[in-house]
């Protein structure tokens, strides 16, 4: 039960209806009793590897762990995130089950298409969710609020709003198969995340949603900026925004520290100890991470548009959006293996294992140092998001439900 002090504290916030149940179907009877690893925003870390050197998933096959079915209103394509045994899902607000059985603990409507990011907070005995939505950055109770018997509604979901976006069109619609723009990043506790419609990249207090620092990165010869992916590691956030600039500023004051131009249009990043991942349509690049400079190019002649890399034991892996997911060793950028894989994918790395969504229908696994294939997955529905690893299971957004996967 919390106490009267937390149930005052959670009554102060938004009143929001919580929306269905959950039914739970088992298909495989495999639990793992691994200690269950965080995944607590998107790519895993604020550094947008996608490894958790922690997790283990299937290696040789995959089955239906559970299904947990969403209420009506949840559309889900985005990498769902795990905290504490929870697994959180987003697509037209945010639904949360049991990591273990697929049971729902609660779910609440809004704007939330991407991955939400969980930060620590001071004032509350739960963590709070931090989301991005047409209207604008929120924090969210990551327990859900208090549900009121009889009525269904629940109070003190939403503990802080933040910076708003000026309207809900254009680009970042955050409608099913939209652009939905960069999940926010949580790292000390502070949210760092771009403002829908807006341009603007800000770092919020976690705990209170308030203003650190507001940047609105350079547009180049443009009069907007569109904001595509943000990282941070080692007190630096690196922003790449439309159509070719990758900027770093310093995590606890907003300043610029440096500022490249490159001549293809750069869509995301991943930050290294050896630099900074930017991806262009035909080429991966590493950055210097002291001043942009770069390091290496691989030309892998590729139309990538918003596949992800991830990075692990010195190794990045990049789909080149066409036929091929590529793993280039970091410190020289020299090619160590490649694999067919044909379409768009964000691959995710755990325990020598790499698992990658193709065309958001099949989830496909390769062996993290040779790039053999090991086993493939096609769901009932689709689309499949990516996945996320943790305790032996993979756990995805699958339409309108969530799906955890385990090894048969």
């Amino acid at each position: 039960m919390p106490s009267r002090r937390r149930v005052l504290q959670m009554a102060g916030g938004g009143l929001v209806a919580a929306a269905g149940a959950t039914a739970v179907s088992t298909t495989a009877t495999n639990t793992s009793t691994d200690e269950t690893a965080a995944w607590p925003m998107a790519r895993h870390d604020p550094a947008g590897t996608a490894h958790s050197p922690d997790a283990s998933g299937p290696k040789d096959d995959a089955a239906v762990a559970w299904t947990a079915r969403a209420p009506g209103w949840f559309v889900g394509t985005s990498e769902p995130m795990l905290v504490d045994g929870t697994v959180y899902a987003a697509g037209n607000g945010i639904v949360a089950v049991d990591a273990a059985t697929g049971e729902q603990r609660f779910a609440v409507e809004g704007t939330a298409q991407a991955t939400p990011a969980c930060t620590a907070a001071d004032h509350y005995t739960t963590p709070t969710l931090a989301t991005t939505g047409t209207d604008g950055l929120r924090g969210l109770d990551a327990a859900g609020g208090v549900e009121l018997p009889i009525v269904g509604w629940r109070i003190g979901t939403e503990r802080w709003r933040g910076p708003r976006s000026p309207d809900t069109t254009g680009m970042y619609s955050f409608g099913p198969g939209s652009f939905r723009g960069p999940s926010p990043v949580s790292v000390d506790g502070q949210v760092v995340a771009a403002v829908p419609e807006q341009g603007t990249v800000v770092a919020l207090d976690g705990d209170t949603g308030y203003v650190v620092w507001t940047v609105e990165p350079d547009a180049g010869d443009l009069t907007d900026t569109v904001v595509n992916d943000l990282v941070v590691r080692d007190g630096t956030v690196y922003v790449a925004n439309y159509p070719y600039l990758v900027n770093a500023y310093d995590l606890a004051t907003g300043e610029r520290r440096w500022h490249r131009q490159l001549n293809r249009r750069v869509h995301v990043t991943a930050a290294t100890d050896m630099g900074v991942l930017a991806l262009t349509r035909e080429t991966v690049r590493l950055l210097s991470s002291a001043d942009g400079a770069t390091v290496w190019k691989y030309d892998h002649g590729g139309n990538v548009t918003d596949s992800e890399p991830a990075v692990a034991n010195g190794l990045a892996f990049v789909p080149d959006s066409m036929e091929t997911l590529h793993a280039l060793h970091l410190d020289m950028g020299k090619r160590a293996w490649t694999a067919e894989f044909d379409g768009r994918g964000s691959p995710v790395v755990a325990d020598g294992v790499v698992y990658a969504t193709r065309e958001d229908y099949e989830l496909v696994a390769f062996d993290a140092e040779t790039g053999r294939r090991r086993f493939s997955f096609t769901p009932e529905q689709v689309p499949l998001s990516t996945p996320i690893v943790s305790g032996g299971r993979l756990y995805a957004a699958n339409r309108n439900r969530v799906l955890a996967l385990t090894e048969p």
